[in-house]
């Protein structure tokens, strides 16, 4: 990519990676909780207080704004264009909340029972992963039902999707 993303405050800031040149600025109006790229790098999320915002990477143009009855956090993208699925995922307290990323529709808001420290969808759009400080939780990305639960004594402190979106580690 050309194109490096950071985040500070209440602004995302666009550099050119080969120059160090900012290219653009995004503004917010309350402090930002994350911000990324999709897997096309076509567009970018970010959490902002109770918002959620879809720009998109080129002409940098808000797409799509997201409200939520409480602040968001750790948001991250469900896609896999192949299959049609276009989703947004943020955090907020103990749920992990999941939008239509074309429409802003809210989809489904998943109870993992503590707070949620990460969420991720898989490779294959399929899947949704929150973990908390001692559970990993897995879910149906279109019913919400989930899949399977791992307990561990010890805190959690990453997890990741396999590539091919079939294992998590």
């Amino acid at each position: 990519g050309t194109l490096v993303m950071t985040a500070s405050g209440s602004q995302v800031q666009l550099w050119n990676a080969f120059s160090g040149t900012l290219i653009n600025t995004l503004d917010h109006d309350a402090p930002l909780t994350s911000a990324s790229f999709n897997p096309a790098s076509t567009r970018i999320l970010t959490t902002s207080g109770s918002s959620l915002y879809i720009w998109n990477a080129s002409s940098y143009q808000q797409e799509l704004a997201a409200e939520y009855s409480g602040p968001l956090d750790h948001g991250a993208w469900l896609e896999n264009l192949s299959r049609g699925v276009r989703k947004v995922l943020a955090t907020s307290g103990s749920t992990a909340v999941v939008w239509n990323a074309v429409n802003g529709d809210l989809l489904l808001e998943l109870d993992h029972g503590a707070p949620v420290e990460r969420v991720s969808g898989s490779p294959l759009g399929t899947r949704i992963l929150t973990h908390g400080e001692h559970v990993v939780r897995v879910w149906n990305a279109t019913n919400g039902g989930e899949v399977m639960a791992v307990e561990l004594e010890d805190p959690i402190s990453n997890t990741a999707w396999e590539s091919s979106g079939g294992a998590v580690l």
